[in-house]
């Protein structure tokens, strides 16, 4: 049976999987040619995808394109997230908005510089308030330029402030603003340095419009921005942190602030090169910069040779193409899509050249624009050919899953069958040996009896004795295994009556008791009459009690003692049996009560038994709405509990 079962598995397994190895193979080879499809995905894409970025881009210069220069609104181009800059440039590609001036470093005139080094040694000397102010308005007398003269208004400014004159300080702050053009002759901007040192010193509440003309001055071009502002707008942003959040207007100028940043860093990058970058006619031009920025640029010439043009924010203006319906079609298909300048096209291919991709020209009008598509999940950016291949996929799976569980099955069916097999066998064996031990006793004893092989007639009654006893325990054992077959077959009912739990175990007891005590067992009996009555077959509980009482006897072999009690136990009632035997180990009193298994030390322990016993006592316990437990006794030996309800429905 054991070799016939296994042979069918393995030609079930063979049959099925053959084919399944033959359905994934050409599934695979389908998988192979449906890169190329998905490459033609990529490029039927990108037609819609490319047409989407143009109109994205021609909304957002129409008006620049078309529109009188001189009345072209370029800040309001700026609130738009695509737009990271506008900008005009005259006709020597100079930034003249934002307005972006290159250090004007020069010499002082000699009677000036003399009259300035003089004030500031006053100054710095503590020569007295007014001796330095005079000092500082014999420079003012000897200034020649614009720029000195700012210098010396910036220089009055600092000293009033530092001998508390504010008036003085704050007009010649107001002077300075005329002077928003000026740089000193170390390149210093004056005004710029005035507006940092009179918010510092009037604090958050007077201080913080000082600081937001100041923004808005270098937003409109009255101050310019230049290179070295970057630490003017770095300790103006510092000074905004430190000021409380909740103020009026701190808000506002935090954000000024950060659209000052965002011209500074677009003049950083554009203001030199700037002319070389942008078309040679109204277009794009596309690249990157010394740092590896890529930009895309739109620019309109004029007639006069100066230009006006967007700078694009190539992360948001990819963001916004996404959400074209040609981008969320592409999305569903599985790709998504790069803005890549000319340059980076290389670049793009190697990172992606694990997956599906596809290099497309973004526009011949665009400067060198490309579009980098890829396949996010090839398993999703593919239509026709992915879902048949997929559902062949599925069902191959689906198949296998099927074939696994049902060899699974099939081989623990069989490995079932054959320890099912071997543990009746080994039962058959075990009950004709249990059979045989009583009946031989009995014929024996009767025989010598019939013989009158005795000398008086208590010897003859022992021998009597001994055949009523032998007669009992194969009384017992016949009714075990007519029970046990009963419940196997799913004929065992039961007579559910009232009775006494304490009836039912010395009834149990009576039969046992003197054997027990014949082969110098001490009994330790502490059974309460006064419990409550059981609904109950009172039959089936006296076969389990006796079979915990049988087994508690057979297998102490050294310390001879059992003790049974009958309690309460929670909301139910308790019979214990407990011995002092071999016990059963650990790792298999979780299987001692499965039927036809015994514990591993029952045969070095040479005790016979057909392991049916706990297997029929606890299916008459949960029968009655029980248990049976075992517990390890601390200094050996095992306590089996029958645990029932007393109440039972």
């Amino acid at each position: 049976m054991h070799r016939s079962s296994r042979k069918l598995a393995l030609l079930f397994l063979l049959l099925i999987l053959l084919p399944v190895a033959l359905l994934t193979w050409r599934s695979v080879d389908s998988l192979r040619d449906e890169r190329e499809s998905v490459q033609a995905e990529a490029l039927l894409l990108g037609g819609p995808l490319q047409d989407a970025l143009g109109r994205l881009l021609g909304s957002l210069t129409q008006g620049m394109a078309y529109a009188d220069p001189r009345g072209l609104d370029l800040a309001a181009y700026e609130s738009f997230p695509e737009v990271a800059q506008a900008f005009r440039v005259n006709a020597a590609g100079r930034l003249e908005y934002p307005l972006y001036l290159p250090l004007p470093l020069g010499e002082r005139h000699p009677a000036f510089a003399v009259a300035m080094a003089r004030a500031e040694a006053l100054e710095l000397g503590d020569g007295g308030y007014a001796t330095v102010r005079e000092a500082y308005r014999e420079a003012w007398r000897r200034a020649v330029s614009g720029a000195e003269e700012a210098e010396v208004l910036n220089a009055q400014g600092r000293a009033a402030l530092a001998a508390g004159d504010l008036t003085t300080a704050a007009e010649a702050h107001r002077q300075l603003g005329l002077y928003g053009l000026s740089f000193d002759a170390d390149g210093a901007h004056p005004a710029t340095l005035s507006h940092l040192r009179l918010a510092e010193h009037l604090g958050p509440v007077q201080g913080l419009p000082v600081l937001a003309d100041w923004a808005r001055a270098l937003l409109t071009g009255r101050y310019p921005l230049f290179p070295g502002i970057r630490q003017s707008l770095g300790a103006a942003q510092a000074l905004v942190g430190r000021w409380p959040a909740d103020q009026g207007g701190n808000r506002a100028l935090k954000a000024d602030l950060d659209r000052v940043e965002r011209r500074l860093t677009f003049a950083e990058r554009f203001a030199g090169p700037a002319a070389l970058q942008l078309p040679p006619q109204t277009g794009y031009a596309c690249g990157s910069l010394a740092d590896g920025t890529p930009f895309l640029v739109f620019a309109r010439r004029l007639s006069d040779g100066s230009a006006v043009g967007l700078s694009f924010d190539m992360e948001p203006l990819r963001a916004a193409l996404q959400r074209t319906a040609a981008g969320e079609r592409l999305a569903q298909r599985g790709f998504d899509v790069e803005l890549l300048a000319p340059g980076a096209t290389d670049a793009f291919s190697v990172t992606h050249r694990a997956t599906i991709s596809r290099v497309l020209v973004a526009g011949e009008w665009l400067g060198g624009l490309h579009l980098g598509i890829w396949a996010v999940d090839s398993s999703s950016a593919v239509s026709y050919y992915r879902k048949r291949n997929l559902a062949v996929l599925s069902a191959i799976f689906l198949l296998v899953g099927f074939v696994a569980l049902g060899g699974y099955v099939l081989l623990r069916d069989t490995h079932r069958e054959v320890r099912l097999a071997r543990l009746r066998s080994d039962f058959v064996a075990n009950v004709s040996h249990e059979l045989r031990t009583p009946l031989a006793a009995i014929r024996i004893n009767a025989e010598t009896v019939l013989a009158g092989r005795y000398r008086n007639p208590e010897r003859r009654d022992e021998f009597l004795r001994a055949i009523v006893r032998e007669s009992e325990r194969l009384s017992r054992l016949v009714d075990n295994i007519m029970a046990f077959a009963q419940l196997d077959s799913g004929r065992l009912v039961y007579d559910f009556q009232p009775c006494q739990l304490a009836a039912v175990v010395r009834g149990a007891l009576e039969p046992i008791e003197p054997q027990l005590r014949y082969r110098g067992f001490r009994l330790d009996l502490a059974i309460a009459e006064d419990l409550p009555p059981l609904r109950a077959d009172r039959s089936a509980l006296g076969i389990a009690v006796a079979n915990l009482l049988a087994n508690a006897a057979k297998y102490s072999t050294e310390r001879l003692e059992i003790a049974v009690r009958v309690a309460t136990y929670g909301d139910g009632q308790v019979v214990e049996v407990a011995d002092r035997g071999i016990g059963v180990p650990p790792s298999e009193r979780a299987r001692i009560f499965e039927k036809f298994y015994r514990a591993s030390n029952a045969g070095a322990a040479q005790v016979a038994g057909a392991g049916v016993g706990l297997a029929l006592t606890r299916s008459i316990a949960e029968a009655h709405g029980g248990r049976v437990e075992l517990v390890a006794r601390p200094s050996g030996g095992s306590r089996f509990r029958l645990v029932l309800p007393t109440a039972r429905s």
